[in-house]
């Protein structure tokens, strides 16, 4: 929907009322009346077609805090309050301007004063319209993103995926849930949060697969880093640092054990395991060296290859608590989903 295909559609609306043929001789006062109608029913398409659109955009004070923060990252909530209420002021202005302009019709003394009036109107609509153009594409934009908001089950228990780009997140996804999520090689392939699901005991699991996060201060951070951060803070109940010990991210041991010390202190309430990724290409000694430096921080750890996914898989679910699904709940959002 676009300033042009709203103006078509309320022209073509009005057609719909028939003029006779010999439009000269229609008497003054049927005139009025035939092209006060043809204004009220293009400013009501019109009004009709903004009001559809605005009313796409949520109260933003009734989302979660967590879609609040996802939501930001792609669109300053703050510019998306605005664009909304600059919709509703272009409604207002042009039911105003389709009763002023109906006024002004009625007092005509002449049938080439009652069509100049229309036309006056039709012109003085599609600025309003245009006008309105940068608002209706921050709106349309916005229902894109949020469309791709994940849905997170407020009653499973959550496992949120974080650590560096092309450290292999995607994949332990797949291997832990069965999705299906896109992975390349390449830093910042998944930019959205992907979502997989399982059971353990018969209970719904969770994953989330989060873009890649660098270690720099969160003013920094690009758009893609902040949705990462939004579910380190809002959601999930056990975070799973995936380390690449083989360097092949593109990022060194140090910056990986840097991020791994910000996200413990930043979030350490929560349970931590960091997933030794990337197993079966990993040397023994970049295996050990990350091996030793865990040990040593009496941090949790797991190394995940393709050759034992099942094992990992069971060792992450055990950290399960047998009495959540009877204590906990978590945020809810709506969207797109990934499952196995």
């Amino acid at each position: 929907m676009d300033t042009q295909s709203i103006m078509d559609k309320a022209i073509r609306r009005a057609q719909k009322e028939n003029y006779p043929k010999r439009r000269d001789q229609i008497p003054l006062l049927a005139l009025k009346r035939l092209e006060s109608r043809k204004m009220k029913l293009m400013g009501d398409c019109m009004e009709s077609d903004l009001h559809s659109l605005a009313k796409t955009v949520p109260s933003i004070d009734k989302l979660t805090p967590f879609v609040q923060e996802l939501l930001n990252a792609s669109i300053p909530l703050g510019q998306l309050r605005k664009v909304a209420g600059h919709l509703q002021k272009t409604q207002t202005l042009l039911i105003r301007l389709q009763i002023q302009a109906g006024k002004k019709a009625f007092h005509a003394t002449t049938s080439a004063e009652v069509r100049a009036i229309r036309k006056q109107f039709t012109a003085r609509a599609d600025s309003f319209l245009r006008n309105a153009k940068d608002s209706m594409e921050t709106v349309q934009q916005f229902q894109k993103h949020f469309k791709r908001l994940p849905h997170i089950e407020k009653e499973a228990f959550t496992f949120v995926l974080a650590g560096y780009p092309n450290t292999g997140k995607s994949t332990l996804l797949n291997r832990l849930t069965g999705s299906t999520p896109k992975i390349a090689d390449y830093p910042f392939t998944t930019q959205e949060i992907n979502v997989g699901k399982t059971e353990y005991r018969f209970l719904p699991v969770q994953f989330l697969d989060t873009p890649g996060l660098l270690d720099r201060p969160l003013t920094e951070r690009n758009p893609i880093e902040r949705k990462a951060m939004a579910a380190l803070a809002h959601t999930g109940q056990h975070v799973l640092f995936v380390f690449d010990p083989t360097l092949s991210c593109g990022y060194s041991f140090e910056q990986q054990m840097s991020l791994l010390r910000e996200i413990r202190q930043q979030f350490g309430s929560r349970p931590l395991t960091v997933i030794l990724n990337k197993t079966d290409i990993a040397h023994e000694t970049e295996l050990r060296r990350a091996q030793e430096e865990l040990r040593a921080q009496k941090i949790p750890f797991l190394t995940a290859g393709p050759d034992n996914a099942e094992e990992v898989k069971e060792k992450v679910l055990q950290n399960v608590p047998r009495n959540f699904y009877v204590t906990q709940k978590i945020p809810e959002t709506t969207g797109s989903q990934h499952s196995n």
